[in-house]
């Protein structure tokens, strides 16, 4: 210590095992020569730089070395750390060339920060401790202010905005006289989507703050919307004409003639698919591989010579094949098959991998073009350090980070930031477990493997066994699972899954705790609730009703009046609605086409027309919507051939027609199994439904002359005898009733 003045006999006695001393006094400590006796060989003085009689009193005999004392040593003042998060602490010694720079640290709060003897700072909860470094030479002090807390909102930035349409045709005379635009802003997580609208000429068209377009007189003008971030923008070409009408004939005063005819129903309208064998190999996990740009262009020109190409156009489909097992992969898609692609104008193309399946749209496809330099990779990687809500979300279930990357001008990798006005369907392979609702699956989206967000617009998948969804851009997305109460009443209902995916997601609720009542009648504004959820819109947005039996304070009432403004629904009188009426099943077709319509949404003609034994009893103004959400395969018949338009819509059937919008607003595509309005299954395979023996999978199926699978029991086929399970497997090989079942399944006699 500094304030020694003398060092007595023997001392020091018997310390062998001392290398060095430091000695602090700046004024040497008297001693005498049995001070240091029996210490260790070599024993080295450290003695302060400056100081006085470390050269005479018996000093000068022992080995002394100059050492430059520590004067003051300090700390940054703070520190603020995140829960969790860590530091490390730098201590600034004075004078700079001080011999000697050991630190002893302490924190005054551990249940807050902890500090090891190098410095490093680990925050433990949330608060304030005072982190204090000592040296061991010289006894000099400092400290640091250590705040730990939870860190700002992330403030993410908008990156472009898009519109579901860019051209619009209204009429002043006749419907369409508006419509909706609504703004995508990007990315789907940006902190502020604030967007306003602006039309160049309100004497031709107008514009609300929510995006309505209203025609007013014939002409052009363009709606512009800009986000307040960023101020991107996006516009629509609105053409608005007024259509004439007026007699015709010869002024003669002969006889005018007309010719009635019935329009052909619109044809399936699927592209001529090109399916391309994709070789990969497979390394730690990861399967590799790149399509092959003659083969590729090779399909493209097969597929145009097909007839339906001219008018549906093609697709390509490429199928990642290997006997290996992985669970993620990098294909890369060469510049110029990319060009070859946009080039052919394809539909879509899809990538077919068995573990994630993706399918990119033509404008997706251009924007990746449009982005990207150079070849791209699409990657999928199993997202393994999920934490918060969406670990709770996703648990032990498949997630994937998906990415399309490039290398830019500069030489560096780059990453496609979304699709633009594109979109993009991903498919995560999942086997839901047995005690899982198929209807509460859902893809969920993560922007950091943190936080969750749930993609209402997702479905499992029956025919490719995938939960599909609809992405703007890439990311992380998992298969999320949110269930719907246990019903009592829908165990054994044929639209379980149905009900499931309507209830997980908050469309349609139970009648009370245990029960759905799915037989029990929809009402329109029970209908109309469920539509104004599904398209997410703010009932604070619609506090007005223009109807006089929908009072303000109904819990269907901001629906109402949305549904009402944008012509999805109308009055069922003078200032009546009628909410709590029922719907028919040709009134559902009508609102679920004109939802559509309104939203922006392209209904696919994914089936054959069916002309229904009771078309005469569907009222002539619902005719074609009927039809087209039966082409659409969003409604079918009931059985026999029958649509039952003036059939009360049951809850079930709500929730059935509201899932298959979901499923084809994400894949268009209707092959595969399909129920019809009453429960009954049917596969379609070239947009109709089979008929006659099918095997599917490895399973035999035998479906009856109106398309509907047999199942569960004995059937008489061509005069023999089969026996089918519930599933409509048929039975083979086994005993069934005490009757010998030969391997091709028919029954021994």
């Amino acid at each position: 210590p500094g304030g020694v003045e003398q060092i007595g006999d023997f001392a020091f006695y018997g310390c062998t095992g001392l290398d060095k001393i430091i000695m602090e006094p700046t004024t040497a400590p008297t001693i005498n020569d049995s001070t240091f006796e029996n210490t260790s060989t070599g024993l080295t003085f450290y003695v302060p730089k400056g100081g006085t009689g470390y050269d005479s009193g018996g000093w000068e005999n022992l080995n002394t070395v100059e050492y430059s004392p520590v004067t003051s040593i300090s700390l940054p003042a703070t520190l603020e750390l995140r829960p969790n998060g860590s530091g490390t602490l730098t201590t600034t010694f004075i004078p700079s060339d001080a011999t000697f720079k050991e630190v002893i640290w302490e924190s005054s709060d551990t249940n807050i920060v902890a500090v090891d003897q190098d410095g490093n700072v680990t925050a433990v909860s949330n608060g304030t401790a005072t982190i204090t470094a000592t040296s061991r030479q010289g006894r000099k002090t400092a400290t640091c202010t250590v705040t730990v807390k939870d860190a700002p909102p992330v403030t993410i930035p908008v990156i472009g905005v898009t519109l579901n349409h860019s051209a619009y045709t209204l009429h002043t005379d006749k419907d369409p006289r508006s419509f909706q635009l609504i703004a995508t802003v990007e990315p789907s997580n940006a902190s502020n989507k604030a967007v306003s609208w602006q039309s160049s000429d309100t004497g031709i068209a107008t514009v609300d703050a929510s995006g309505n377009v209203t025609a007013v007189k014939e002409g052009t003008a363009t709606i512009t919307v800009a986000t307040t971030d960023g101020s991107k923008t996006a516009t629509c070409t609105v053409t608005v004409k007024t259509d004439s009408s007026g007699g015709g004939g010869n002024s003669g005063g002969g006889s005018s003639h007309y010719i009635t005819t019935t329009p052909e129903p619109p044809k399936p309208n699927h592209p001529v698919l090109a399916v391309i064998e994709l070789p990969v190999s497979v390394g730690n996990g990861t399967a590799t591989g790149k399509p092959d740009d003659g083969r590729t262009a090779a399909a493209i020109a097969e597929a145009g010579k097909d007839a339906k190409a001219k008018t549906n156009g093609i697709a390509v489909q490429y199928d990642a094949k290997t006997s290996l097992t992985y669970d993620g992969f990098s294909i890369v898609i060469q510049r110029a098959t990319l060009d070859r692609l946009i080039a052919a104008k394809v539909q879509y193309v899809i990538l077919n991998t068995g573990v994630v399946d993706i399918t990119f749209d033509l404008a997706a496809l251009q924007e990746i073009q449009k982005q990207a330099t150079g070849d791209i990779t699409l990657t999928a990687v199993r997202e393994t350090g999920l934490a918060g809500d969406a670990l709770a979300a996703v648990g032990s279930r498949p997630a994937y980070r998906l990415t399309v990357n490039y290398t830019g001008a500069d030489g560096k990798a780059a990453t496609v930031q979304s699709f633009g006005a594109g979109r993009v369907t991903v498919g995560l392979a999942y086997k839901p477990a047995a005690t899982e609702q198929t209807g509460g699956l859902y893809l969920v989206y993560s922007a950091d493997g943190k936080g969750a967000e749930w993609l209402y617009q997702s479905s499992y998948d029956r025919n490719s066994g995938n939960v599909i969804g609809s992405v703007g851009h890439f990311s992380v997305y998992a298969v999320g699972h949110r269930p719907a109460p246990a019903f009592t009443d829908t165990v054994n209902h044929w639209a379980k899954a149905d009900i499931d995916f309507v209830v997980s997601r908050g469309l349609l609720a139970g009648t009370d705790d245990a029960t759905f009542t799915p037989d029990g009648t929809t009402t329109r504004g029970m209908f109309v609730v469920a539509l104004g959820r599904l398209a997410g819109i703010d009932p604070a947005a619609y506090p007005s009703s223009r109807f006089n039996d929908v009072a303000t304070t109904a819990y269907y009432a901001p629906y109402v009046e949305w549904a009402a403004s944008k012509g999805i629904v109308s009055g069922t009188g003078d200032k009546t609605f009628s909410p709590d009426a029922t719907i028919t099943r040709e009134q559902m077709a009508a609102i679920m086409q004109r939802y559509a319509d309104k939203l922006g949404y392209t209904l696919p003609v994914a089936r054959e027309a069916e002309i229904f034994a009771d078309e005469g009893q569907i009222t002539s103004g619902m005719k074609k919507a009927v039809q087209a959400i039966q082409q659409a395969g969003i409604m079918s018949g009931k059985g026999n051939n029958r649509f039952g338009p003036k059939d009360t819509a049951t809850r079930a059937e709500a929730a059935t027609v509201l899932r298959r919008f979901v499923e084809i607003v994400i894949d268009p595509a209707a092959g595969g199994w399909g129920q019809n309005d009453a429960g009954k299954w049917l596969y379609y395979e070239n947009n109709k439904p089979m008929t006659g023996w099918k095997q599917i999978d490895g399973t035999w199926y035998y479906f009856d002359a109106a398309g509907l699978m047999q199942a569960g029991g004995w059937q008489e086929i061509s005069g023999k005898w089969y026996y089918f399970y519930p599933d409509g497997a048929m039975a083979a090989n086994t005993k069934i009733d005490g009757y010998e079942i030969d391997p091709d399944g028919a029954r021994k006699e």
